[in-house]
């Protein structure tokens, strides 16, 4: 049975990224947006008990985000933005392989590394 869900917040998405070289040996590393504007989302808390189902199967995970199919959003290097603070993507999937809903788990960042976070502009 299919569950609908009230996309009633907004996100950003950010793929990590090598940038230019910085001329010091090593490449300023960047996060560029997959879309010009915030995307709408559902987005809630996980409880303690799937918070706990996840830590058995060795995944950390916080939070989960339900967005409209985007092929950009994957596990490899996919941060979230919602309000304030920083998530990595930790596991996507799809409902029954369809290219609808898109379940997102995320993990929190530690806020010290992500106030190092540099947003790069979206490139269509």
């Amino acid at each position: 049975m299919k569950k609908n869900f009230l996309k009633d917040k907004k996100a950003i998405i950010c793929k990590k990224e090598s940038g230019e070289d910085t001329g010091f040996g090593a490449p300023d590393i960047g996060y560029r947006l997959i879309s010009p504007s915030p995307l709408w989302c559902y987005a809630k808390q996980l409880s303690q008990q799937l918070i706990f189902q996840a830590l058995q199967w060795g995944q950390e995970e916080q939070r989960l985000f339900v967005f409209n199919y985007n092929e950009k959003i994957t596990v490899q290097n996919t941060y979230i933005r919602y309000r304030d603070e920083w998530y990595q993507v930790t596991r996507v999937d799809t409902e029954e392989d369809y290219k609808g809903d898109m379940f997102v788990y995320v993990k929190a960042v530690d806020r010290k590394k992500a106030s190092t976070f540099e947003i790069l502009p979206y490139i269509g």
